[in-house]
């Protein structure tokens, strides 16, 4: 292409030089040559500007076709909806998470009736600096080692508190060091503290005993379900629930704590039923079938005013040959 418009440029070259000497014949013919070398040279400039542009990348590419088959392997990309855009959002308090579970006629699990209250005395300094004691020979129905002599796991209700928040509850080793670590442990006669902080002797009111109101209380990694004098337990079905208008086998066990001649008692619906008693274990039990009906029902495990404190382990029911428990954090709406 360069060689053409080289060759152009010389033969006008030419032909300008040799107009201005000879004839008037020669000069017209020149003449003629000089405008078909404009107009060639004019082409073959036009035709590399053609050639250059589609040599140059395109801007906008040509879709590509894919077969169907091909379809299936592309990447899916998931569209994800903002809050305004969601029809169903989650609930964003207790209250409403309780009107969605009683509109669905799910199970809701509550405790009944105020904790009571522990009369206890100030706490004392320990012999380490962050060390303080609690008696607790009034409370050792609760201690974790009496816990433990009955069968129980380390589980005990009885908390630290310090300006009305909990400690977090300690491992038998943890308590055997001597660092501040913020915990406490109830062994058997005494409650032991390894507070944050060294600790001056204005300070140990701040300290103070109480039921923990946890429903489940969560300790060492596991959930513990505590029931107290003049409280109950309810398992409340509410109408129209999965479980309506069927035949239930329930089962029940329960571990009583402390010397209360005062006995709990099972309700199925407005029926009461006593529970079989291990003394050895102070394990109650119960084991029967009830008809749950289609509208509200429950089942409350009650400790009378005066009565122990229990520990629910087991409540399950067996419908159609499905067993399920109960004892499910989900259910709970009430503490």
């Amino acid at each position: 292409m360069h060689f053409t418009v080289t060759f152009i440029i010389d033969v006008r070259r030419y032909i300008v030089e040799n107009m201005m000497v000879g004839n008037p014949l020669q000069k017209k013919a020149l003449l003629s040559i000089f405008v078909l070398c404009a107009c060639a040279q004019v082409e073959v400039y036009d035709a590399s500007e053609k050639n250059k542009t589609a040599k140059e990348p395109v801007a906008i590419a040509t879709p590509k076709v894919t077969k169907p088959t091909e379809r299936a392997k592309q990447p899916v990309i998931k569209m994800v909806s903002t809050a305004k855009e969601s029809s169903a959002k989650p609930p964003k308090t207790l209250n409403e998470g309780i009107a969605s579970q009683r509109k669905e006629g799910s199970l809701i699990i509550q405790r009944i009736g105020k904790l009571p209250k522990i009369h206890h005395q100030v706490a004392t300094k320990g012999v380490d600096e962050c060390r303080i004691q609690f008696e607790g020979k009034r409370l050792k129905a609760l201690s974790n080692y009496r816990l433990k002599r009955q069968g129980a796991p380390y589980s005990s209700p009885l908390y630290v508190y310090r300006d009305q928040k909990p400690l977090q509850a300690a491992t038998t080793k943890e308590m055997q060091g001597t660092d501040c670590i913020g915990k406490f442990f109830f062994g058997s006669k005494t409650i032991d503290v390894l507070v944050a902080e060294p600790i001056a002797d204005d300070a140990l009111s701040r300290y103070s005993l109480a039921l923990n109101p946890d429903l489940p209380l969560h300790q060492y990694n596991q959930d513990f379900w505590w029931v107290f004098s003049k409280n109950s337990l309810r398992f409340l079905f509410q109408k129209g629930s999965r479980f309506s208008s069927k035949k239930a086998e329930i089962s029940i066990k329960v571990r009583k704590f402390g010397g209360s001649p005062k006995k709990p008692v099972l309700k199925l619906g407005e029926k009461s039923f006593p529970f079989a008693l291990d003394e050895k274990q102070g394990v109650l039990s119960f084991e029967g079938s009830a008809e749950i009906p289609s509208g509200s029902w429950s089942i409350d495990i009650v400790s009378p005013s005066g009565g122990p404190s229990l520990l629910v382990e087991e409540v399950t029911l067996s419908v159609e040959g499905v067993v399920e428990s109960l004892l499910k954090e989900d259910f709970v709406v009430s503490r």
